[in-house]
């Protein structure tokens, strides 16, 4: 058995001896967490049901973005194939680069053969085919970079669609923001954010696996027909053992990462909660207690980062130790070990001249013989090295794709986490619906109703009133007794523990347009004052200017119309240039939220009112501004 033989053997064992080693430590570990904390549905089966093992937060998220499903997914899923052209074509031009990347092998083994004979003819021919080969190169990688950049946008936007899918469905947006008991603070940046981040880095990802998996498979192919199985799945299997070293010596990265990016939220949340309460602030000069809240937020980040920056530190040494300098030792000594002897060289140079190697072995070669012999036999290094430098680049490329897929373990869990809230509110008990809620036109009745909030606070007991079209309830109370309650508990935002409720819709969600709801402070949506005016409708062209005018005027608000606002569409045209004749005043986008004051904001809800004449109207404390 020759050397080489013997180390590819030690090598083996080597590899089987840490996957056994690793698997091992993986069932202790599986086995400790299982005695500390057992799954609620283990500890709680139903119906003797077998329990289903979880994919990981990169499996379940990888999977709502693939574009080849079939049956009931592909059913469910309206943008199910979004994305499957560009992958498909990203597959295609990478068996375009690896077609180039082969003729760019023989392009360099026949340019170091003609400069060592020094043939003119060939150089010539070479060089053109070089320059033609570094313009197909550039418009392949232009493409191919294109393909992954729109890859992307199409997953972020399919990602984010099924977000808003979840979060606008039984008023789920609601829920999360009063009823997650603070689990997911970082909404909106897991909405925004989050999809960004894991699909730009997915679809990097998958640019350089594709690349790597067509060419790792025909270069690998092509060592193979140069020398053996074993010589050409040799990078391989030390990629492979030294990612699995590597693994279980460097930190827990992408945990750190989670953690990295939860205290950078609750941080942004400081500067939120303070942009948003500016005023009540500022009027109490409460400034170095909101400092001192932002400064210990911004420390606990800032702490954090030091340690992720030595943890990074250490994961890019182990990283480089293994997979940059180890395998440049490591191809260094399987390419050379094959030219190494007298022996190996001689039958090199044969597999390409025989006639010379019958010379050489006579004894009689002249100069010119050397000259060429040398040739033949540093231009053969250079193929096999090029074809096993590219074969071993492309096999490290697919270890080190798979493995930073499961360093993006980050924003994939954290969106399985929003995932998952959203869909435990989706899965709330239509049955609680059905029997709670009775459906009557004309009708808004509480029966023995139980009103509890959600923490479990008794706040009304056995609660009983029915009022009907055309009569009036006063309801008084000191605060925190329960009135607003009960109105959250007629929209179906919080449930009863017991009793019934009859209103118009029954067991819709949220309240019928038969009933119309006044808060103490207003909603103003972002719109025109006449969208102001019809909101919840969609469109706003059945109000003519006539009927808005009257609408104001009942209200006191008729100066509205008169009053010049600067628009979001005027400064639009000031920045473009464009000098067109004025908007009216009901037909511009303002910052209604700024630009009223609270009676002039509750005054404006309460002409919503008189649009949409409802059936029933509950008014909140609406007129506290007045």
């Amino acid at each position: 058995m020759s050397p080489r033989t013997k180390a590819l053997v030690v090598a083996l064992l080597g590899l089987a001896a840490v996957r056994a080693y690793t698997k091992q430590r993986a069932r202790k570990a599986k086995a400790k967490a299982s005695r500390q904390s057992p799954r609620r549905d283990e500890a709680h089966p139903k119906n003797g049901s077998k329990k289903k093992k979880r994919a990981s937060p990169m499996s379940q998220i990888f999977w709502k973005l693939w574009p080849f499903k079939f049956g009931k997914a592909a059913r469910d899923d309206p943008d199910a194939f979004l994305g499957a052209k560009e992958l498909i074509a990203i597959f295609a031009v990478s068996v375009l680069r690896t077609w180039h990347q082969d003729r760019i092998v023989y392009i360099k083994r026949d340019l170091l053969l003609a400069t060592y004979q020094r043939n003119a003819t060939v150089f010539k021919r070479v060089m053109i085919e070089s320059s033609i080969m570094g313009v197909i190169c550039s418009v392949l990688y232009a493409i191919h970079r294109y393909l992954k950049e729109r890859l992307a946008l199409l997953w972020r936007e399919k990602l984010t669609k099924q977000l808003h899918r979840k979060y606008f469905r039984k008023m789920s947006y609601y829920k999360l923001s009063h009823l997650n008991e603070q689990q997911i603070s970082d909404v909106e940046e897991r909405i925004v954010k989050d999809p960004r981040r894991f699909t730009k880095g997915l679809a990097d990802e998958m640019e350089k696996f594709s690349a790597a998996l067509t060419s790792g498979v025909w270069f690998t192919y092509k060592l193979y027909s140069m020398s053996s199985l074993v010589y050409s799945l040799s990078p391989l299997t030390y990629f492979f053992a030294a990612a699995q070293i590597s693994l279980r010596i460097a930190p827990d990265f992408s945990r750190k990462w989670k953690e990295m990016l939860d205290l950078r939220s609750k941080y942004f949340t400081t500067h939120s909660r303070l942009k948003s309460h500016a005023e009540a602030i500022s009027a109490y000069q409460g400034n170095p207690v909101e400092r001192g809240i932002i400064h210990q937020s911004w420390t606990k980040f800032t702490d954090y980062c030091y340690k992720f920056v030595r943890d990074a530190t250490i994961f890019d040494f182990v990283i480089k130790a293994f997979f940059v300098y180890g395998s440049h030792s490591i191809a260094e000594l399987l390419i050379l070990s094959q030219f190494v002897s007298r022996d190996s060289q001689l039958a090199c140079v044969g597999s390409v001249n025989p006639e010379l190697l019958r010379i050489v072995e006579a004894g009689g070669e002249s100069a010119a013989d050397r000259v060429k012999f040398n040739a033949i036999l540093f231009s053969q290094i250079r193929y096999l090295a090029e074809y096993f430098i590219r074969a071993m680049s492309a096999q490290g490329v697919v270890v080190a794709v798979l493995k930073q897929l499961q360093q993006m373990q980050a924003p994939a869990r954290r969106l399985c986490d929003l995932f998952d809230t959203l869909d435990n509110f989706a899965q709330e008990d239509e049955a609680y619906y059905n029997k709670t809620f009775i459906d009557k036109d004309d009708t808004i009745a509480f029966a023995d109703a139980q009103v509890f909030t959600p923490t479990g606070e008794l706040l009304v007991k056995d609660l009983n009133f029915e009022i009907k079209t055309g009569s009036n309830l006063l309801l008084t109370g000191c605060n925190g007794s329960g009135k607003s309650s009960l109105f959250r508990c007629l929209g179906g935002l919080w449930q009863l523990r017991g009793g019934t409720i009859t209103k118009p819709g029954g067991s819709n969600r949220g309240l019928n347009k038969k009933v119309f709801y006044l808060p103490q402070k207003p909603y103003n949506v972002v719109g025109t004052l006449r969208q102001q005016i019809c909101y919840p409708s969609a469109s706003a062209d059945d109000l003519s200017a006539e009927e808005l005018r009257s609408l104001l005027a009942s209200v006191d608000l008729a100066y509205l119309l008169d009053r010049s606002f600067v628009s979001s569409t005027d400064r639009k045209r000031k920045r473009r240039g464009r000098n067109g004749p004025p908007l009216k005043s009901y037909e511009q986008e303002v910052d209604w939220e700024n630009v009223l004051s609270m009676g002039e904001k509750q005054r404006l809800a309460m002409a919503r009112l008189f649009y949409h004449k409802p059936e029933f109207a509950i008014l909140d404390e609406c007129t506290s501004g007045w």
